[in-house]
């Protein structure tokens, strides 16, 4: 009998859990295979939680050094500037780390509607489960107002994940960075007329573009962005040759092959500390003295840090928080989500005869295995594409032919 009372157990549970997730699936909007994990958009969060995390401790301000007391005179610093990831209170789990992803994200004070009439974003009967999710007036680019005042600076330590909160970095070096003169946060695409449309091409690097001929058709939009290694000579003819607008993570940078590289905007991430004194030195000037460095090409007044709000909306909101971090692809296509009108993606997923790159032989298994999507969810990405793609918010490229891997001579 307690044989059959423990082999019974696991059966109820397993049961349950199951009717649970079949209810959940039922409920669901039908464009999601796994929107049983869709988190709770409207959660409630007891006023006490919220009070305990928002509310920026107080410290006793240690004797200021003359450059100290310039940066409050001048840029009218506030708050502590000798912070340690020690002094920034400890998250707990449950509601208060819920709440530290879930918050509502800071928006932007200078939001304009679009007047394009064919923009995605008038588009009649859109798609409820991406109204409920998009927010057209995220802050999409960090600046003064965020790390100026403590009280700004403080929320953003909030959220413990590097790529979404500013935990562990140093405000000092922040401040020296986004009050640098060569710093904007000026809109990124300007239209001609107000009616005008911003057609975008977001160019990943998917094997899927070898042998695609896709290069006219990207190079034909108005804007082109591009991400992380960015190999043109040789494939022209399959990724084009323009580019407006290129994201990587600082490591990555490699603009040796970009062209017109001068009129080129620089999109990045806060991922470690050492990206604060690597972009310092870039909007500063200094590393032009750097031949060596990829970073010596790039514009120091075209350079643009993504906030860490609006990191932490794309992953909560359209990515279920899946992945420990969006990949570089997924954020530059949430950028050009929220800056055009009309959005072509191209070189994003995959077919099972590509490879990882169109400019590798890497196997695609490498980015499929479980171990790697802990990193980057890849497959719940090209879930996302797919789901937008069927709401008529972007188009996504798809080549008429099955890529047949040829070593292509490097010039």
């Amino acid at each position: 009998m307690k044989t059959f009372k423990y082999f019974l157990l696991p059966l109820v549970f397993a049961g349950t859990l199951t009717c649970y997730f079949i209810l959940q699936c039922h409920r669901s909007t039908g464009q999601w295979k796994f929107n049983v994990f869709i988190p709770k958009l409207n959660f409630e969060v007891n006023p006490k939680t919220v009070a305990a995390l928002t509310s920026p401790p107080v410290f006793a301000l240690k004797e200021d050094n003359e450059d100290d007391l310039k940066l409050r005179r001048v840029l009218h610093v506030d708050g502590p500037l000798n912070l340690t990831e020690d002094d920034i209170p400890k998250v707990k789990k449950g509601p208060q780390l819920l709440y530290t992803y879930q918050r509502p994200p800071t928006l932007s004070k200078s939001f304009s509607k679009p007047n394009c009439a064919k923009s995605f974003r008038k588009v009649p009967g859109r798609s409820k489960w991406f109204n409920q999710r998009f927010e057209p007036r995220i802050k999409l680019f960090l600046d003064k107002d965020d790390i100026n005042n403590w009280g700004n600076f403080y929320n953003l330590t909030l959220c413990p994940d590097r790529l979404m909160g500013l935990r562990m970095f140093d405000r000092r070096g922040l401040i020296r960075l986004v009050n640098n003169d060569n710093y904007s946060t000026t809109p990124i695409i300007k239209l001609a007329s107000p009616d005008k449309c911003a057609r975008c091409a977001v160019v990943g690097n998917s094997g899927v573009l070898l042998g695609s001929k896709a290069g006219a058709e990207i190079d034909s939009y108005e804007y082109v962005f591009r991400v992380n290694t960015v190999r043109l000579h040789g494939f022209e003819q399959d990724v084009g040759s323009k580019t407006n607008f290129y994201n990587s993570f600082v490591r990555a940078v490699y603009v040796k092959e970009l062209t017109n590289i001068t009129n080129v905007y620089f999109i990045t991430h806060m991922s470690s500390p050492f990206v604060v004194s690597w972009l310092e030195e870039l909007v500063n000037g200094s590393m032009a003295s750097k031949p060596k460095s990829d970073g010596s090409l790039l514009n120091p007044r075209l350079v643009r840090i993504l906030h860490p709000d609006f990191i932490r909306y794309f992953k909560v909101r359209f990515l279920n928080g899946k992945g420990r971090f969006p990949s570089t692809g997924a954020l530059t296509a949430a950028v050009a989500l929220h800056v055009c009108d009309e959005i072509k993606l191209f070189g994003f997923g995959v077919s099972n005869s590509s490879f990882v790159h169109y400019y590798d032989s890497v196997n695609i298994s490498k980015i499929t295995n479980r171990k790697s999507q802990r990193k980057h969810n890849f497959i719940n990405e090209w879930t996302l594409w797919q789901s937008l793609q069927r709401s008529h918010i972007v188009s996504h490229f798809t080549p008429s032919i099955k890529e047949k891997r040829k070593k292509k001579p490097r010039s």
